[in-house]
């Protein structure tokens, strides 16, 4: 769980599967439920899942990707423009 995003650079050589959710979103959380499972069984290593949480609750954002077993690289989108995750890109 990072708060910060990494830099796509550091994906080089792979896939990387954006996807953007918050709580409100069922359909988001019950894909991201099996899309880490189904990507490693396709693709083995060469997937990398960069999951973007789009609401601004620090604590629900931590409790879903806990309660859910979000897999992947989770940042969250943030107010303060130097720390967006959707600007960076």
């Amino acid at each position: 769980i990072r708060n910060i995003p990494k830099s796509v650079q550091e994906y080089n050589g792979k896939i990387l599967y954006i996807t953007f959710w918050d709580e409100q979103c069922a359909d988001c959380l019950m894909y991201l439920d099996s899309a880490f499972q189904k990507f490693r069984r396709n693709f083995k290593d060469e997937v990398v899942l960069y999951n973007v949480y789009m609401g601004q609750n620090e604590t629900t954002w931590k409790t879903l990707i806990k309660n859910h077993q979000i897999q992947g690289v989770n940042v969250r989108n943030r107010e303060d423009k130097e720390k967006n995750a959707t600007l960076q890109y």
